[in-house]
């Protein structure tokens, strides 16, 4: 429910007077207050429940599982990652959207990229693989949805870059 449904609930309960005003008064301010505290709060845990304990140590798992280099993994999915890292699929997509703020697809597929392009600059064999290896090496499914993320984040096309390196 938001805090509107819950004054329309509580403005219609003063019609039938069935609080007092000073109570009503205090509901409002207590509603009131929520709203500020959700807009100006950076604190995240209150837009979606999840203590700072369990949001610091899913940041930490994840940032392991970067340096890891398991976005590789072609199959990986939510809710394996989830499962890997012992937490739930809720919680892991909430803090991927809040604080990488990207979905998970997106995180997974920058990630990827970001790898191949340090690929790229530090191993020039890289230069030689077709898309479709590339492609299959970093993990994507097929060549299209590797050309068409690459795109997005970079703004060329794979093999356009590839030439100009």
């Amino acid at each position: 429910m938001d805090t509107n449904e819950a004054k329309g609930i509580i403005n219609t309960s003063k019609k039938f007077d069935f609080i007092g005003s000073d109570v009503f008064d205090h509901l409002i301010n207590e509603i009131d207050n929520l709203d500020d505290a959700k807009l100006n709060s950076n604190d995240e845990t209150l837009s979606f429940d999840i203590s700072i304990e369990i949001i610091n140590s899913i940041v930490v798992k994840l940032n392991k599982f970067e340096e890891g280099n398991d976005f590789l993994k072609p199959n990986i999915t939510l809710t394996l990652l989830a499962k890997d890292l012992n937490t739930n699929s809720k919680y892991l997509s909430k803090i991927i959207n809040t604080y990488k703020q990207k979905t998970f697809t997106q995180y997974i597929n920058d990630l990827r990229i970001d790898y191949l392009i340090e690929k790229l600059k530090t191993n020039t064999s890289y230069t030689k693989y077709s898309i479709k290896a590339i492609a299959e090496e970093i993990g994507f499914k097929t060549p299209n949805a590797f050309s068409r993320a690459f795109f997005k984040k970079i703004g060329k096309y794979p093999s356009e870059y590839i030439k100009e390196l």
